[in-house]
């Protein structure tokens, strides 16, 4: 008895703080809290100091003193391109500017399928984090601006620009307005007219395919299986003609084992591209699948 409630008593210390694992290829990565040294040892420290060897980063007055009150959060993967590229270079641009990185604080996300995107103690559900890496500009504890995956002009003038009081509109904005629609709304209640009309009203402030899918994905990693049907659905009347996107609707659907709707987009989107080979195997073995 004694052993098991020593467990209990240690599964809290592991959900807030570093673990780590060794992703599909057998590469190690962090999850859960990671130091600035973390990143800067043998495993990571190539893909660190090259990123800030080829970063200029800058210095004015006016930009330090207006982060002085800010403390950072940073969602990002280890196994990421784009956190591989721009958590290095935030952290030498916060460096340059002579400010505490006692006020960084750096969570690492899980890379593999069950756990994507997923921190320990899944605070990025909190801040609906879909991309990394997410930089959040908290002031008094609340979030006034983020940068998401990448800087919408450039780095130090996306930080200048929230250190001036005018934070640039971030990335993924038709995101950013689903995630307050599925917060704010039954989705029961939303008919399929409804999800024409709004789909309309996103077009513009969605730029590529994968944005919405990606999206749609974390919902459905997360266990939010109606809100990743409803985005994969949106998805479909945004793009319908896309091959990957009626792909990533028909194999959600093999997913949540719904095999006539998912022989159904597959079967769509094999119509636009006969060719691909992995679609065809997948759809075959959800034929298979059915005749059993």
């Amino acid at each position: 008895m004694k052993k098991y409630l020593l467990i209990l008593l240690f599964l809290p210390c592991l959900s807030i703080g570093q673990q780590s694992y060794l992703d599909s290829r057998g590469d190690p990565q962090l999850w859960g809290s990671v130091e600035i040294s973390d990143l800067k040892k043998e495993t990571y420290a190539e893909w660190f100091h090259d990123s800030t060897e080829a970063y200029i980063s800058k210095n004015e007055n006016h930009v330090s003193e207006g982060l002085i009150d800010y403390k950072v959060k940073i969602y990002m993967g280890t196994w990421c391109g784009d956190s591989k590229r721009w958590v290095p270079r935030f952290l030498e641009q916060w460096e340059a500017l002579g400010l505490n990185s006692d006020r960084i604080e750096i969570i690492g996300l899980h890379g593999n399928r069950k756990l994507y995107k997923q921190a320990p103690d899944h605070s990025e559900m909190e801040y609906n984090i879909h991309r990394v890496p997410t930089f959040i500009f908290l002031k008094d504890g609340k979030e006034y601006a983020r940068i998401v995956e990448s800087p919408v002009n450039d780095l130090y003038t996306d930080v200048a620009h929230i250190a001036s009081g005018y934070p640039s509109t971030p990335r993924y904005a038709g995101v950013t307005f689903l995630s307050s629609v599925i917060d704010t709304f039954d989705l029961a209640d939303i008919k399929e007219s409804d999800i024409e009309l709004m789909s309309r009203k996103i077009s513009r402030l969605v730029a590529k395919p994968g944005e919405l899918n990606t999206y749609a994905h974390k919902l459905y990693s997360d266990g939010k299986i109606k809100e990743a049907e409803w985005v994969y659905q949106l998805n479909t009347h945004l793009y319908p003609y896309h091959p990957g996107v009626l792909q990533s609707m028909g194999t959600f659907y093999k997913n949540v084992e719904d095999l006539k709707k998912a022989i159904e987009y597959c079967h769509k989107s094999l119509i636009i591209e006969p060719d691909n080979p992995k679609l065809i195997s997948l759809l075959n073995d959800l034929n298979n699948s059915k005749s059993d």
